[in-house]
């Protein structure tokens, strides 16, 4: 009789326990630090990001653009490098985030217009062009993934 006892106050025990948790707010740190922000604030953020990212580029301040990288591009790539993917005879004007897609919280495309001035023939010509850039959320902070 005490085991069958024992055994109801253990189930009871395991029971309360269960409704308990069930009640609990939902855990707010994730692994990229506190899950504050909702999915708009992300998408600001990555926005204003990749914005600055294109401004600096646009302005021929490669060091700042160079600074959007991932760490790990920048541990094996250094700005001569990095700089070398800019060269042309294209003068970029003015850049639009276009759109933002998050393939999960850590990871989204970034669809960009880009306008830009360039010689062809001797005659200047005003163009836009639109690419789809990856960035990745390391360490709570949005960083540009280059292409290969």
């Amino acid at each position: 009789m005490k085991k069958v006892i024992a055994l109801v106050l253990f189930g009871v025990a395991m029971f309360a326990a269960i409704l308990w948790q069930a009640q609990k707010p939902p855990n707010t740190e994730s692994a990229n630090g506190p899950a504050a922000e909702t999915a708009e604030q992300a998408e600001a953020i990555l926005r204003t990001r990749a914005k600055q990212r294109w401004d600096a580029i646009i302005r021929n301040d490669f060091a700042a653009a160079y600074a959007f990288e991932t760490p790990s591009y920048r541990a094996v790539n250094d700005l001569t490098t990095f700089m070398t993917r800019f060269a042309g005879q294209v003068s970029r004007e003015n850049v639009n985030i276009a759109r933002v897609e998050f393939e999960d919280p850590s990871l989204a495309k970034v669809t960009i217009e880009l306008e830009f001035k360039a010689a062809v023939f001797g005659t200047i010509i005003d163009s836009v062009s639109y690419d789809v850039e990856t960035w990745a959320r390391i360490d709570g902070q949005w960083w540009h993934l280059p292409k290969n």
